[in-house]
């Protein structure tokens, strides 16, 4: 399989606490969710902000008769004010898992109802966990002897259906890409447009006049090619 960019890296880094496909899972949609710029608190006395899931994260008590459940805090790490609350419920062991994820913080005044200024709101879907965690990688052996790819199966899938069904609804995006395509147009597209004459020549060329300042320099746009992608010329 293809592994999506970066999940190598988080697992790599806590493969050593994954001991069930649930803990498995939890790595690969923390790094779904970090890529967004959310972060987890370095400790409950600690307003520093990590990537890393906290430690001994794997460790948990759940009585045979209930569903095991876990829960996360993310803050925004350009407004820290800004809370995402995940729990993630396995409804079936090593099946079926519930994830909803609860934004909660402070709202633009034109939507926002409440004497507080708070505005609430939260995504849910559910995960067939075989369909994403090869189970075989816990039979015999620790899975921290397992490669990320003998792990993780249909990857860009997880990475489709985590952003459409739980991030993109909450306005979040991976952060280094563009909302929206940028303002130019690709030479291969069967069309004719002017170029402008502060072009680069690299194959693009700005179309839409609204992005033509009075100095009459075009403005950056996304590079998707540079050293770590963003936006600047090409």
């Amino acid at each position: 399989m293809s592994v999506p960019a970066g999940l190598e890296v988080v697992y790599d880094l806590e493969k050593a606490n994954a001991r069930t496909p649930l803990d498995a899972f939890l790595i690969s949609l923390h790094w779904g969710i970090i890529r967004a710029g959310l972060r987890l608190r370095r400790s409950e006395d600690s307003e520093e902000l990590t990537e890393r899931l906290p430690l001994n994260w794997s460790n948990r008590t759940t009585s045979p008769t209930e569903n095991t459940t876990v829960n996360f805090s993310y803050y925004d790490s350009r407004n820290v004010k800004t809370r995402y609350d995940l729990k993630v419920i396995e409804l079936s062991p090593n099946a079926s898992i519930a994830v909803t994820l609860l934004r909660s913080g402070p709202a633009p005044a034109e939507t926002s109802s409440s004497k507080t200024g708070e505005k609430r709101t939260s995504t849910a879907t559910t995960f067939h966990l075989p369909n994403f965690v090869a189970m075989s990688a816990f039979e015999g052996n620790s899975v921290a002897t397992q490669t990320v790819s003998q792990v993780y199966t249909n990857g860009q899938e997880f990475e489709l259906k985590v952003w459409n069904e739980l991030m993109e609804p909450l306005g979040l995006r991976i952060i280094g890409q563009p909302g929206t395509p940028g303002p130019y147009v690709d030479k291969s597209e069967k069309k004719e447009t002017q170029r402008d004459t502060n072009s680069t020549g690299g194959g693009r060329s700005l179309a839409d006049p609204r992005f033509y300042p009075g100095n009459n320099r075009p403005p950056p746009y996304y590079n998707p090619s540079g050293p770590i992608g963003g936006f600047g010329p090409l």
